[in-house]
């Protein structure tokens, strides 16, 4: 029982510096910054839920804490991004399955250490 939870303690650490580095990466602050804009959030509030790479770009969904998912496009040089689509976070989680849904759950319990003051995070 005790290899477990250093395990899990391993993962949520992991995931802590994996949000953090998100936060600050160099070639997301002009996105970042956009969402922070469009939506009246603070950079401290977003988490990187998913990301897709494909031929020219990446797709990345990042949750606003505490009610909605934004996905977004960005170039992989930097010339073009774009918020791409909205959603409720209840919506997302609704469509998680395996993999994507003990993902979401690292990520969710990374927001809820780091956001305590708020804990409903959008469930119903």
């Amino acid at each position: 029982m005790g290899e477990v939870r250093r395990a899990i303690e391993r993962d949520v650490l992991g995931e802590h510096k994996r949000q953090a580095d998100f936060r600050g990466a160099q070639h997301l602050a002009s996105l970042l910054q956009l969402v922070c804009e469009r939506h009246s959030a603070e950079r401290g509030k977003l988490y990187l839920i998913g990301s897709i790479s494909e031929q020219s770009e990446m797709l990345l969904s990042i949750w606003l804490w505490p009610d909605e998912v934004v996905d977004c496009e960005i170039a992989y040089d930097g010339s073009k991004f774009e918020i791409v689509a909205t959603r409720a976070i209840a919506a997302h989680k609704k469509a998680l399955r395996g993999r994507a849904l003990k993902d979401f759950q690292l990520v969710e319990r990374v927001a809820l250490s780091e956001q305590p003051w708020q804990t409903n995070s959008g469930q119903d």
